[in-house]
């Protein structure tokens, strides 16, 4: 059985600086925040721990542009 993921909130979108990512409550053991943007590399990629529901992006140095996150 697949573990059920609840909430996800990401924002603010647009995004200036920073990104929040929030409500990542999930009976997965490991949970990965991965971005790439439209050409398909990587630019952000972090190993969460369980407990972890609330990830802070600092995103200053990023130019603009779309990114999608997995």
């Amino acid at each position: 059985k697949e573990p059920e993921l609840l909430e996800i909130q990401i924002y603010p979108n647009p995004a200036n600086g920073k990104l929040f990512i929030a409500g990542m409550e999930t009976v997965y053991s490991n949970k990965n925040i991965v971005i790439y943007n439209t050409l398909g590399e990587l630019i952000f990629s972090e190993k969460l721990d369980n407990n972890d529901s609330f990830k802070e992006i600092d995103i200053s140095n990023w130019k603009n542009g779309i990114y999608l996150l997995k």
